[in-house]
């Protein structure tokens, strides 16, 4: 399969992404596919990471992450990690060059591939080497070693086949809950989700807890908010109402009261703080922090 590269080098640092599509077999747990980076010299600080529903996991090729979440003001190194899901904001980066390959895990791919329930993982930065099957694997040692980024991304698909074939057979309710929030960009209605099952709300809403760390309402929420961030980050000079009414929000100000909740900002200053060519936002949209007036948003 074929691998795309992006390279950016400015005076906020040098960066490269390469990204590649997973094995077929795994494409319906893992979403957009493996991302390779590479950074150095970054000028910024740290990068804001905002909550979303999919289960971040990081094989840390590098030296250590630092991540501090909800602004927090110690800040705890990692190496690498699965992050659970949330509803807090956190502040991830390094204090040199970092390398690293990130996969985002749907709530019933990281059920699957990890080997716990999302109770164990909802609302913590887990070490891999805290879950035994990747910790006997020794897999980001393994990937350090390889030279190009498309045996890395053989290596990974390899080594997720055989967790698939190792790990828990696939939860149906779990499916079910998150094939159709995620189909209806999270405005579905808990209760028909439940009736759909034939289940109570209070069985769906045990379920949801255990398998995926989160309940109905705040993962419906979340896949809510993971749209109207991929809007904000994807177009050039976003309109707030039109985000607003095209992901679902009644109006800009529950739009607002969402960012402020779960982001920690505005988002005006998230525009204002975001990276070209896909380097995410930095923390200058946190609060605390100070959004230099003048120039344009994501260049």
């Amino acid at each position: 399969m074929a691998i795309s590269t992006a390279v950016h080098a400015s005076g906020l640092g040098r960066w490269e992404s390469h990204r590649r599509q997973p094995d077929p077999r795994l494409a319906p747990l893992v979403r957009g596919g493996y991302h390779g980076w590479l950074e150095e010299g970054a000028a910024f600080g740290r990068r804001l990471e905002v909550p979303g529903p999919l289960l971040p996991l990081i094989l840390n090729l590098g030296g250590p992450f630092l991540v501090s979440r909800a602004g927090a003001a110690r800040e705890t190194p990692v190496g690498s990690f699965v992050a659970g899901l949330d509803d807090a904001w956190s502040l991830v980066g390094s204090d040199g060059p970092s390398c690293c390959i990130q996969l985002d895990l749907t709530p019933p791919g990281a059920r699957r591939l990890l080997g716990v329930p999302g109770c164990e993982l909802a609302g913590r930065v887990v070490e891999l080497d805290d879950l035994p099957a990747w910790r006997a694997a020794g897999l980001p040692e393994r990937l350090r070693e390889l030279c190009t980024w498309e045996e890395r991304f053989a290596a990974l698909d390899a080594f997720l086949l055989g967790r698939l074939a190792a790990g828990p057979p696939a939860d149906p309710g779990l499916e079910h809950v998150w094939r159709r929030l995620e189909a209806s960009d999270g405005r579905l209605p808990v209760g028909t989700v439940a009736a759909e099952l034939g289940w109570s709300r209070k069985r769906l809403l045990t379920a949801c807890r255990r398998e995926a760390g989160a309940a109905p309402k705040l993962l419906a929420r979340l896949v809510r908010f993971e749209r109207l961030v991929g809007r904000l980050r994807a177009e050039p000079s976003p309109s707030l109402a039109d985000a607003a009414y095209g992901c679902g929000y009644y109006d800009q100000a529950h739009l607002n009261r969402d960012f402020r909740e779960l982001a920690g900002t505005t988002p005006t200053r998230f525009l204002a703080a975001r990276l070209p060519d896909g380097g995410g936002v930095t923390e200058r949209a946190a609060p605390g922090t100070s959004v230099q007036d003048g120039g344009t948003p994501g260049t």
